[in-house]
């Protein structure tokens, strides 16, 4: 059931992406999208797009996924902790075949804050609950 479920999220996820014309211009087959949550509160998001897609759109796809879990556990806001491996990865020559990324948020009731776990800043996001089970990210000021 809990595999039922994974599989539902990322088709709702990847179907919304690719009709939000303010996430995303253009459809993107997702490959991967998986997330996983910590003890200490925080979400690890990895997904990859296979090319051609929008670029940065693994990017995308995970911060809807980190935001979409933040939602499921009720809080309201997430802060971006790191950023890893977000590129393009190239088989033969240099012919680019995947967008990926890897997202770590850490999810926050009002007025936490959250540390790094790299030198990247942190960057903080509230979450609006839009169709269904999605959630999407808004940057904070």
């Amino acid at each position: 059931m809990a595999g039922m479920r994974h599989v539902f999220t990322t088709c709702v996820v990847a179907i919304a992406i690719s009709i939000s014309a303010a996430q995303m211009p253009a459809f993107a087959q997702v490959t991967v999208l998986d997330g996983k949550y910590s003890d200490d509160n925080v979400v690890r998001v990895i997904s990859r797009v296979k090319l051609p897609a929008p670029e940065g759109a693994a990017y995308r796809i995970a911060m809807l996924k980190v935001a979409t879990m933040t939602g499921q556990k009720g809080f309201s806001r997430f802060a971006v902790i790191k950023i890893d491996d977000c590129g393009t990865i190239s088989i033969n020559n240099g012919v680019p075949i995947v967008d990926t990324c890897k997202i770590f948020g850490k999810m926050l009731k009002e007025g936490e804050v959250a540390e790094p776990r790299g030198k990247q800043p942190v960057k903080y996001y509230t979450i609006r609950k839009g169709d269904g089970d999605i959630y999407y990210p808004t940057p904070e000021a």
